[in-house]
């Protein structure tokens, strides 16, 4: 699966990444986990199936829902106590789980 993290400028998130990229790496697939700044999003959108936004950019999820579930994207925001955590796990469950939606 293709996933997509978005955050205020692309560096909090990865970390995050990282470790999602282990964890699907650790269950044998092969997922495509990248991260860009809210100002590339419509540059990346077309790659990527899942969208997650940071959770400290949460006051632009509306806009930017819009914006993704109008080209037919998962789109949602990251668990406040898993990106706190740098949980991967965690982070890639709910991106595999929107992607099954």
């Amino acid at each position: 699966m293709n996933i997509l993290l978005v955050c205020s400028a692309g560096m909090s998130t990865s970390l995050l990444v990282n470790k999602m990229k282990k964890e699907s790496e650790a269950r044998g697939n092969q997922d495509d986990i990248f991260a860009c700044s809210v100002d590339e999003l419509e540059s990346y959108l077309d790659k990527y199936e899942v969208i997650l936004l940071g959770p400290q950019m949460k006051y632009k999820a509306k806009a930017i829902g819009e914006l993704v579930t109008a080209k037919n994207k998962k789109f949602a925001v990251i668990d406040s106590l898993s990106y706190g955590m740098v949980d991967g796990r965690k982070v890639l469950d709910q991106a595999l789980s929107l992607g099954k939606q």
